[in-house]
């Protein structure tokens, strides 16, 4: 079991990432985790809950989400695979027309603008309790 995971380690996100990521561990579900601010900031496959714990966050510059998406829609093995997107949702418009599998967004402030969607793309807001 795998799954692709878009962490946004922008700014705003400062003190949300143990509760998001709380969201997304699952045993025996490895996680693509992409690390994007602005830009990529890193990709790691994140085995087991003790990778998820001591991974370095890295960014926490501004916030442009669309370059994960697209760098999952130009890998046809990452392409396949279900996405879970953890941010604020203060992010940019995002296009999921490329990504061919189901896609969830948890936000823990707004939904995200979307532009283009695969139709199979869910939004929703996760409680900050």
């Amino acid at each position: 079991n795998e799954i692709n995971a878009i962490l946004d380690t922008s700014g705003s996100m400062g003190g949300e990432f143990e509760k998001v990521l709380s969201y997304i561990f699952q045993n025996d579900v490895q996680n693509n985790m992409i690390q994007c601010d602005a830009k990529i900031q890193d990709v790691i496959l994140i085995k087991n809950k003790k990778e998820l714990e001591t991974m370095k966050i890295s960014g926490l510059g501004g916030t442009e989400i669309q370059p994960a998406i697209d760098y999952i829609a130009s890998n046809k093995i990452l392409n396949k695979l279900n996405t879970i997107i953890l941010t604020d949702g203060y992010t940019d418009s995002l296009d999921f027309s490329l990504i061919k599998g189901k896609s969830i967004i948890l936000s823990t402030a707004q939904k995200c603008t979307i532009t283009k969607s695969n139709g199979r793309l869910k939004q929703f807001i996760i409680d900050k309790n």
